[in-house]
């Protein structure tokens, strides 16, 4: 669904009807969604790389205080 979905939203009339440089808005939107949860992914790995271990606190664990 996500491969026809993609190559769907791609032709400029899929949507608003609005294209950048050939491709339509509905494309260049979802993949820059995409883009950008995949770089704050990689953001919070070097912050909090226990929880990306599976190494997560506990319920009675104390809370974080920076």
């Amino acid at each position: 669904m996500f491969v026809k979905t993609a190559y769907d939203s791609m032709d400029p009339s899929y949507g608003s009807g609005s294209s950048i440089g050939g491709l339509g808005l509905v494309f260049i939107l979802g993949c820059g969604i995409i883009a950008l949860g995949a770089v704050l992914m990689l953001i919070m790995y070097k912050f909090r790389p226990e929880f990306f271990r599976g190494n997560v606190l506990s319920r009675t664990s104390e809370p974080y205080n920076p």
